[in-house]
């Protein structure tokens, strides 16, 4: 472990000169972004799936959050969107937030946003319609209200109010404090109630917000009305509808064009823009966004065709561009992952939902390998629900050591054999060596030990079959592997329809700033699919994800302490298969300033403050000094 402690503080100081030779950035007025994760076409919310390349480009459409964050880490009201904020607390716990919002805020077209638009998104996002379309509408479940109103019990949201024109407030349950990352409860991104419920309005009587309609029997007036499945897949979930193709946003850029079957996007600036939280506003003219593997688009940018590449991590392609860096012909920034790469489980089916076979799955990886091997020590190894670009990781890196989880295929038989996994498929006992199949008696029927990998193509997860196979064959475990796009391994992960039809998934996964893993653990059905992706459900985890960040903001030695007792459960039930952290590098120009020092904070973040001219240098003006 030591060694790779040692790449990872290799890695955390090493610096990028911008050389001084100027390149042009652009390609007639369009800045091509490389990404080799395929977009999946979900630019709305994450309600149906959170793909990373999705979510960076949701951030560049929507704009105007309450809550901001910054590259320190720190959750602060947008001050740009806000003006006033107001936190009171009741006799039962309750928490009401009071937002007052800035003038002059408008969608790209011009539309005035107002605190309808705020409030219609809490109401739309939690409406008890969202399941029948196959999303998940548990996002402000930590508001007053919501279990009645996102059960369609009632119409009327009553912890969500509108006050006027430019307040409206939130209020958290006291059940769901303390929370570590408190602000984020509230942080609300407008959205067009005209676009997505044309005819409704937003209106509030006092007793909560909801949705009306006008009252046929009564000339102006307007009556509670419910949000109806037909006008949601009118405007919302059909091919052109505003999940995957938002035209009125709010965000620094704008949707030009998106081709699915291409898995490419144009953006352009949205003039109307204000700027975030610091008041920085895009300069990049035109952004397209493609999908191109790493190889491929180190050539492009070679040959002038694509000016910015994102999170290489293939080995051969990140020496090349380290070259033309030397060569002042490229910026390279590097950075560890947030995240981690794992071989996922369907927990809810069998024989994945054995811990014995999930444990037994993970002593088949030969992490170590993955990072000498395949990435060349561009990566570290993992062993439990974190990655090394994470706060509490970065300042426990000598704890997580004794984390570690070994090749070892006698303990992995050990535990198949213990799991009952002692039969062929006759029923006799297993014979090793022998070319068998493993089986178990459950409930009187032969159940086998048979898993099938849905496979989206990359080379990280070529590479993971050439460990598993073998493994596969000297275990007794049938293993059938189905290739198929990404998008459509995608829908089977997410449970897309309800259900999966194979056990073995291979991703890789972006944890968010707010690290909480309670909804990725929540026992209930609501959060089944595109929230709890594993399908376990494991009360005693979910117990210890809600205590890691049932913690007052700012108590980071009791959230660490909780941080690692959340760990210690999931290791013991294993949801995935944890391998490997990486090193991610992006090359841009010599030329674009900004957007190397911003990569590792998110793509979006990178493109916002990335521009083709240089800063200027402030040069101190001497003063004058009385001669003694």
């Amino acid at each position: 472990m030591k060694r790779w402690l040692a790449v990872l503080l290799a890695v955390g100081i090493l610096c990028v000169a911008l050389p001084a030779v100027a390149e042009k950035t652009e390609q007639n007025g369009t800045t091509v972004v490389a990404c080799s994760t395929p977009m999946s076409g979900l630019f709305f919310t994450d309600m149906w799936g959170n793909n990373t390349i999705d979510a960076n480009i949701r951030a560049l459409l929507h704009g105007y959050g309450t809550v901001a964050w910054d590259p320190a880490g720190v959750y602060s009201i947008d001050a740009t969107v806000v003006t006033n904020l107001t936190a009171v607390e009741n006799a039962r716990g309750d928490r009401t937030y009071t937002f007052t919002l800035a003038d002059g805020l408008t969608y790209n077209d011009g539309t005035p946003i107002t605190a309808a638009d705020y409030v219609f998104a809490v109401l739309l996002q939690s409406n008890a319609v969202i399941p029948a379309l196959g999303g998940i509408n548990t996002g402000y479940a930590a508001l007053v209200g919501y279990t009645a109103y996102a059960a369609g019990q009632t119409d009327v949201f009553s912890g969500v109010r509108l006050l006027d024109a430019h307040r409206f407030s939130l209020t958290v349950s006291h059940t769901a404090l303390p929370y570590f990352y408190e602000l984020t409860l509230v942080n609300v991104i407008p959205c067009p109630p005209g676009v997505l419920a044309p005819g409704y309005t937003v209106l509030d009587a006092g007793e909560g917000a909801y949705l009306a309609m006008p009252d046929p029997a009564q000339p102006n007036a307007e009556v509670p009305a419910k949000l109806t499945q037909a006008v949601l897949e009118k405007t919302l979930t059909a091919p052109d509808g505003y999940l995957h193709h938002p035209r009125v946003t709010s965000g620094p850029y704008q949707l030009d064009a998106y081709n699915a079957e291409e898995h490419e996007i144009t953006l352009t600036i949205n003039p109307a823009y204000l700027g975030d939280a610091q008041g920085q506003k895009p300069t990049l003219a035109r952004i397209r966004l493609v999908n191109m593997g790493n190889a491929d688009a180190l050539d492009a940018y070679q040959a002038g065709t694509v000016q910015i590449i994102h999170k290489m991590i293939d080995a051969d392609t990140v020496a090349k561009a380290r070259q033309l860096q030397v060569e002042d012909k490229a910026q390279v920034s590097n950075y560890m992952h947030s995240g981690y790469t794992f071989l996922a489980f369907a927990c809810e089916q069998a024989p994945t939902d054995d811990v014995a076979v999930r444990q037994a799955l993970a002593l088949c990886l030969d992490r170590n390998a993955f990072c000498a091997e395949l990435f060349r020590s561009n990566a570290l190894p993992v062993y439990g629900y974190y990655g090394f670009g994470q706060w509490m990781t970065m300042q426990n890196t000598q704890a997580l050591a004794d984390y570690e989880i070994g090749y070892d295929l006698e303990a992995a038989r050990a535990l198949l054999v213990k799991a009952g996994y002692t039969y062929n498929e006759k029923g006799e006992t297993y014979q090793e060596g022998k070319r068998q199949v493993r089986c178990k008696i459950d409930g009187g029927a032969l159940v086998p030990l048979e898993l099938r990998w849905a496979k989206a193509p990359s080379a990280t997860s070529d590479y993971a079959l050439t460990q598993l196979k073998p493994a596969a064959e000297a275990l007794g475990m049938r293993l059938t592997v189905t290739e198929m796009s990404f998008s459509e391994m995608l829908d089977q992960y997410f449970r897309v329809g309800g259900t999966r039809d194979y056990n073995l998934f291979f991703l890789t996964e972006n944890f968010l700033t707010a690290f909480d893993p309670y909804s990725a653990y929540q026992t209930g059905d609501a959060w089944q699919g595109s929230i709890n992706t594993s399908g376990l459900r494991d009360t005693k985890l979910m117990n210890a994800a809600e205590a890691m960040n049932s913690v007052t903001p700012g108590d980071t030695e009791t959230y660490v302490k909780r941080w690692f007792a959340f760990q210690e459960r999931w290791r013991q039930m294993m949801p995935t298969a944890p391998v490997c952290c990486n090193v991610y590098f992006d090359v841009c120009p010599t030329a674009l300033y900004g957007y190397a020092e911003n990569a590792p904070y998110g793509l979006a973040r990178a493109l916002l403050y990335a521009t083709d001219q240089p800063p200027v240098e402030v040069t101190a003006t001497p003063t004058a000094t009385a001669m003694p």
